[in-house]
């Protein structure tokens, strides 16, 4: 799977098979479930989908973040992408340049985590 991340605006999500869809800053949950289906865990703001690596917050209702656990997928490889930029694979510092302000990342020997907001 190929998630291409743009703040503030949205996160498209592009899987091997060539399905794809995106999910804007500010869509309602409803939408959320429609595209994703029943999410596999529920914690109110927060839900989860595909053993955790796709966490979706929400904020009166509203998506408001979006947080990958590229590690956590066991079906498929998950790369990130800031925009046209591939986050994953990089270095530490490469990381740190190219995601800027714009997300948050954790590296710990590889890509852990990244957040669109």
């Amino acid at each position: 799977m190929k998630i291409y991340g743009y703040p503030g605006d949205r996160v498209d999500f592009v899987s091997k098979s060539g399905g794809a869809g995106a999910m804007v800053f500010g869509d309602p949950r409803q939408l959320a479930e429609e595209f994703f289906g029943t999410p596999h865990t529920d914690n109110g703001e927060e839900i989860s989908y595909f053993s955790g690596s796709i966490v979706l917050r929400f904020t009166e209702g509203k998506l408001s973040e979006v947080s990958l656990f590229p590690s956590k997928s066991k079906h498929e490889k998950v790369d990130i992408y800031l925009g046209k930029t591939r986050l994953s694979g990089l270095d530490p510092e490469t990381l740190r340049s190219a995601a800027g302000d714009a997300v948050e990342v954790e590296w710990d020997g590889a890509l852990q985590s990244v957040t669109f907001r």
